[in-house]
């Protein structure tokens, strides 16, 4: 996080010197925040299709309370090309049971029953093995 703002006010300093456009400095700083996430592998039990969406179409990977129950979930944001990547794919795949790989890891399996459509999808965490933290940084690129 402390990287970031460096690299912001950075950013925001070449700009103020001429040597950056705010339209310049905007994609650079884009650009640096959706470098840090791996690409999502998912695969289709039933039919044993894959899809990758890319990482650099994931916005944010936040650990979250669900207002409802008080459990603590992981919430991706996506881009809006992430968004309608993914509202594409859980739209022809609902009712299938699909396996969530990151890194060749597989971080869970869930039927999906509705399409994800606004951009945000949501995870549940159930295991003692691992925090909830650790499995929002399993998200990261190394």
């Amino acid at each position: 996080m402390r990287n970031k703002s460096l690299l912001a006010l950075l950013l925001a300093g070449l700009a103020s010197m001429g040597c950056l456009s705010n339209g310049q400095r905007a994609e650079a700083v884009k650009a640096d925040r959706h470098s840090c996430y791996a690409d999502l592998e998912f695969s289709v039990v039933e039919d044993g299709s894959t899809f990758t969406l890319p990482g650099e179409e994931i916005e944010s990977v936040e650990v979250a309370k669900d207002r409802a129950l008080g459990n603590l979930d992981i919430d991706i944001r996506f881009t809006k090309k992430g968004s309608a990547l993914l509202a594409e794919f859980t739209s022809k795949n609902t009712y299938n049971t699909v396996k969530l790989a990151v890194k060749g890891e597989e971080l869970v399996t869930a039927r999906i029953m509705e399409p994800i459509f606004g951009g945000i999808a949501r995870l549940s965490h159930s295991s003692e093995n691992i925090t909830i933290e650790e499995l929002a940084d399993k998200f990261k690129r190394d």
